[in-house]
């Protein structure tokens, strides 16, 4: 997995101790996800779980960065106003479903873990 350009294993990863209860993977596109060995995005959501936070908010595939930012920008409103992730991610999918109505603009997001 590489991470802000470090190149970090699994087994770097289960040891990094998390404070945050929600970690948003915020690239455009998922990591170098293919089925087989080393499977990157399985690898990236079991140690980002295994690392602490409760939820993970993770791309299923690549978005187009204006739409992918709204989504983005509402979702961390209304975690801040104390909303939990799926419900906030929900809200912000629907918030920007109303400004981009193709599914592939307001929908490359979704949230493991709770």
């Amino acid at each position: 997995i590489s991470i802000s350009g470090h190149r970090m294993t699994l087994l770097e990863l289960f040891q990094v101790d998390v404070k945050a209860e929600v970690v948003v993977v915020t690239d455009c596109a998922p990591p170098s996800s293919r089925v087989g060995v080393g499977d990157e995005l399985l690898c990236l959501s079991r140690g980002l779980l295994f690392s602490g936070p409760s939820a993970l908010v993770l791309p299923l595939r690549k978005g187009r960065a204006g739409p992918h930012a709204a989504t983005l920008r509402h979702f961390y409103s209304a975690l801040e106003a104390g909303t939990p992730a799926d419900v906030a991610l929900q809200k912000s999918q629907a918030s920007c479903k109303r400004e981009f109505p193709h599914m592939a603009d307001w929908a490359p997001l979704a949230v493991y873990g709770l």
